[in-house]
């Protein structure tokens, strides 16, 4: 079931003729044995069972005139049964040349005509008939009140076959309508009656519509289940035709992973069975993109071989004769046909723009030196002790000694005053001088601790530009390497493509069949969209080079923070799939709708979420290659929240996380948990500075190995 638009697929006729013909059979044609109506043998019914198994030709045709004439001789008459039974025969022959508005007519004016005679059993039939109309419209609400009603007469008649039958097309409605449960639960059930009746091929072809319906809605386990039980019961039963269609179906399942490779033999199985022509432009498809495939990864050997394998079947099929080819020239078919082209178009569609990832800019933060002297306040004392020499006591108790003596003592006194005096004044010079002396070695000391402080900073000062110069050097080298493989890669493919474009050109030019000109034409479409595709890339490279020069230049602006982040988020899901192609990630997001604009450096912060999301993709993808279990889902959470006044972003994943005796460690500058030559050990360092410093917020990191690991920025609303 792949996106029907107005006509049903050949199964809607199995199952509707299957209980249609054979009830109508045994109910119109109870006394009419004429030739010119629908005859229907056992070994038809087999035919239009499955019209895509076998070749379609045990549909008798007649002479519609004839029928006609008779069906206005029936009203001339008033026969009712007559009536509802030619009514009935030019329903289905319009109905089996796909113009529904007639066969609606004719399928109203029999189940009218039934009902006037009572026979609910045709009437049921009829219904039912008035459904599969609706479905060839694509008015698939009318059908589904329709088979409801013609389901209550079969089940009240207990009419088995055609209970299955009613089942299954209201399955059809309900799957192209997008209700996804209905739709296999309605499919279920005419599954039910098929087993119930052993019908294998029936259930089998049912398991089949199972697995389009879950094919179609993008559910390729189920639907791979149901393909391959399809398969199973069809063991006992060899239909060639079903074969091809499970096979190009299980194909299909890959086709749409971008698993071309394994696809590419289902494909050429299903061929065994059936050289059908849309299989041989599915196989060309695969070609073609697994030649793009390769060439993004740049291995050319196998691009040029897929290249080579897409251009040799290109050309075979242009010199094959297309009805040599087994291909059902019905409408149905037709737009099967149809169908699948447009489910490749939208799978080319969904080519996501590859966008360069430029590296950070190495802003060099080196740890600042604080060098501070302390300042020797060496205060040497200046007071030392004051010579404070004895009051020399001139006791002269006598006075009444000799007046010789006493003049003679009054000169010793005068002599012994002058000499301490004398002594005291050395003393002084003495302690001033060396005072002096000390102050100045000091002075020296300080003088050469502030030379060597000088040198030392000069050094430092010296050291730190070769460090920022070297750095410079690895970085702009490394840049200029990705720059240029990145610019090259782009080019490559204009010239590839630009190759595959004049060939398409020269062929469109040879072709004489339209059909296949017009596929040439939509195949060239694609390569110049492609070329376009590239020529823009390589555009995107520079334009995104020359913004990451102006780093550090842009002025703070009110930003919304949630688009802000699904730039990021695109950019490093982009750029991390154009590394590893396979590489393939849930990414959920909650935000705020309530969230207020904030003012900041909007290159900055998405400099932040870039790196903090890089790092997430890095640790998914290496828990991804390292884990054993297939049912790891990878996960990256993003959420933004209004707490107290400030903006909290987390940013998660369960990749595989940091260990806990390094996690404090992680925003030191050149600490890095990856392998050499994968990190500079500058990403956290730098956020952690672009949110604390240049926007006074907060970072923060928890860490569970292989479970999660989350980043928490704070940043202030005002």
């Amino acid at each position: 079931m792949l996106c029907i638009k107005k006509t049903p697929k050949p199964l809607i006729f199995i199952l509707t003729l299957i209980a249609l013909t054979l009830h109508s059979i045994s109910i119109i044609a109870q006394t009419s044995s004429d030739s010119d109506l629908i005859t229907i043998r056992n070994e038809d019914v087999l035919s239009l069972l499955i019209p895509q198994h076998k070749k379609v030709g045990g549909y008798t045709t007649f002479n519609e005139a004839s029928t006609l004439q008779n069906l206005e001789t029936a009203k001339t008459k008033n026969d009712h049964r007559l009536i509802g039974k030619y009514a009935n025969s030019l329903g289905m022959l319009k109905l089996w040349k796909g113009d529904g508005i007639s066969a609606l007519k004719y399928f109203s004016l029999s189940t009218s005509a039934f009902q006037k005679i009572k026979n609910d059993q045709a009437i049921a039939i009829s219904l039912v008939q008035q459904g599969v109309a609706y479905q060839l419209l694509g008015e698939h609400q009318k059908a589904i009140k329709k088979f409801d009603s013609g389901l209550s007469i079969a089940k009240k008649m207990k009419l088995l076959s055609l209970e299955g039958a009613i089942y299954s097309l209201s399955g059809k409605s309900y799957g192209i309508l997008n209700d996804l449960k209905t739709s296999i639960e309605k499919y279920n059930k005419a599954i039910v009656i098929y087993d119930k009746q052993k019908d294998n091929l029936l259930s089998a072809s049912t398991r089949n519509d199972i697995g389009e319906v879950y094919l179609k809605f993008n559910d390729y386990k189920n639907a791979i289940s149901n393909f391959q039980s399809s398969l199973t019961y069809l063991k006992s039963n060899l239909e060639p035709q079903l074969e091809a269609t499970i096979y190009r179906n299980i194909g299909l399942v890959s086709f749409k992973r971008r698993d071309y490779e394994n696809a590419l033999p289902n494909f050429k199985k299903s061929l065994s069975f059936s050289n059908q022509l849309i299989v041989h432009k599915l196989i060309k498809d695969c070609y073609l993109q697994l030649f793009t495939y390769y060439g993004f990864k740049n291995e050319y050997k196998k691009a040029d071989f897929y290249h080579e394998k897409y251009r040799s079947l290109k050309d075979s099929l242009n010199k094959i004769d297309p009805p040599k080819l087994s291909v059902i020239r019905s409408k149905a078919n037709v737009d099967e046909r149809e169908e699948i082209i447009e489910m490749l178009k939208k799978q080319n569609e969904k080519q996501a723009k590859l966008v360069a990832q430029t590296q950070l800019e190495l802003s060099n933060m080196i740890t600042k030196t604080d060098v501070e002297l302390q300042s020797k306040d060496q205060k040497i004392q200046e007071q030392s002790d004051s010579l404070t020499k004895a009051n020399h006591k001139m006791a002269i108790a006598e006075l009444d000694l000799e007046k010789k003596k006493s003049e003679l003592q009054r000169q010793e006194n005068f002599r012994n005053l002058f000499v301490i005096i004398a002594i005291a004044a050395i003393l002084g010079v003495a302690l001033i001088y060396n005072r002096s002396q000390i102050k100045q070695k000091a002075n020296r000391d300080l003088k050469l601790k502030n030379d060597e402080l000088a040198a030392t900073l000069k050094k430092l000062e010296q050291t730190q530009d070769q460090l920022v110069h070297s750095q410079k050097m690895a970085s702009l080298g490394e840049l200029t390497a990705g720059i240029a493989h990145e610019i090259q890669n782009p080019l490559n493919f204009v010239t590839n493509f630009s190759t595959t474009a004049i060939d398409l050109i020269n062929d469109i030019n040879n072709e004489k069949d339209a059909d296949e000109k017009q596929s040439l034409e939509t195949d060239l479409i694609q390569v110049i969209e492609k070329i376009n595709h590239h020529s823009k890339r390589a555009d995107k490279i520079v334009k995104n080079m020359l913004l990451h020069a102006r780093v550090g230049t842009e002025e703070k602006e009110l930003v919304i923070i949630p688009n802000l982040i699904d730039e990021i988020v695109d950019l490093a899901y982009h750029g991390i799939q154009n590394k590893i192609p396979s590489f393939n990630c849930e990414i959920v997001k909650e935000y705020d709708t309530n969230l207020p604009s904030l003012l900041i450096n909007r290159q900055e912060i998405g400099r932040v979420f870039l790196n903090l999301i890089g790092n997430s993709f890095y640790a998914i993808n290496k828990r991804k290659n390292n884990e054993l279990d297939s049912s790891y889902t990878p996960l990256l959470k993003v959420n933004t929240a209004s707490i107290n006044n400030k903006v909290l972003i987390t940013i998660s994943d369960n990749g595989i996380g940091i260990p806990a005796e390094t996690l404090n460690k992680v925003f030191e500058p050149f600490y890095t948990t990856k392998p050499a030559g994968e990190g500079t050990g500058l990403g956290l360092s730098i956020s952690y500075d672009i949110i604390t410093l240049g926007h006074q917020g907060k970072i923060t990191v928890e860490s569970e190995l292989n479970k999660l690991t989350s980043f928490k920025i704070e940043l202030p609303l005002s």
